[in-house]
């Protein structure tokens, strides 16, 4: 079987059958959300030698919130474009797990820290489930629906927001900001494609916004040129970004089949 026809299986698998159920902690949470959210099914994507040629690598956990993720075709598709932009780069994206959460539905209308100024109860009862320091992308309906947004909207939590921003009212919060928060990004579920490579800029390269409308970090999807990309600048800071970014002389061989290619 070719790496490329094995990917595609290993994916369509994960996200349409998923695996054996693994239970994680169970987080109390008295706010609207009103009940408890863990981690349900989880599979663990078989491991893939990294290609030569890349010279870092990041591992990925997949979070799919009931009923919101996008079909399994769109996902694949949005991450080959996010390797694209990052070959330039020479960084592997590997996915080390694709997880299905168990949770009430409001979970699915994600409200950020960015438009509440502060921690959420959303933020604070599910990244309490993410393990320390990992890095993945969650899909869910939409973000911020206080605020009347149509599903559009994403977050990328970079790690440079623990010292740029007044969100993380204390040290307790600043701490679990950067053991759990920092290196994921949120997508509500109709995101165009190129918005997974954008929030994963932000989350796992340490990048922010850019004037450039040639470069992917530019903060308007619909304004941005048709084919944008990373500089040399962004692509060496985004491979010296430890832990989220890895040299490939680190790697652990535990998991990640790449996803598929054109």
């Amino acid at each position: 079987m070719s790496g490329r026809v094995w990917g595609i299986s290993c994916l369509l698998a994960a996200l349409l059958l998923g695996a054996t159920a693994t239970r994680g902690e169970v987080v109390s949470d008295g706010s609207r959300l009103a009940g408890n959210i863990s981690i349900g099914k989880s599979l663990r994507v078989p491991p893939a030698h990294i290609p030569d040629g890349y010279s870092s690598f990041a591992d990925l956990n997949i979070y799919l919130t009931p009923g919101n993720s996008p079909a399994p075709d769109r996902i694949a598709s949005a991450f080959r474009l996010a390797q694209n932009k990052l070959d330039a780069c020479r960084i592997f994206l590997r996915v080390r797990t694709v997880n299905y959460v168990i949770g009430p539905p409001l979970l699915s209308e994600w409200e950020s820290m960015e438009f509440d100024n502060g921690l959420t109860p959303w933020e604070r009862a599910f990244f309490t489930l993410t393990p320390r320091r990992s890095a993945g992308v969650v899909f869910v309906k939409r973000l911020d629906w206080t605020i009347g947004r149509n599903g559009i909207t994403a977050v990328g939590y970079g790690g440079y927001i623990e010292e740029e921003t007044d969100y993380l009212k204390t040290p307790r919060d600043r701490l679990f900001y950067r053991n759990h928060m920092a290196g994921y990004a949120v997508l509500g579920r109709s995101v165009g494609e190129s918005s997974l490579i954008h929030e994963l800029g932000h989350a796992l390269m340490g990048l922010r916004h850019v004037e450039d409308r040639s470069n992917i970090m530019f903060s308007g999807l619909l304004a941005r040129d048709e084919d944008p990309g990373f500089d040399k600048r962004q692509c060496a800071k985004g491979r010296a970004n430890h832990p989220w970014i890895r040299p490939v002389s680190d790697r652990q061989m535990v998991s990640a089949r790449p996803f598929p290619r054109d």
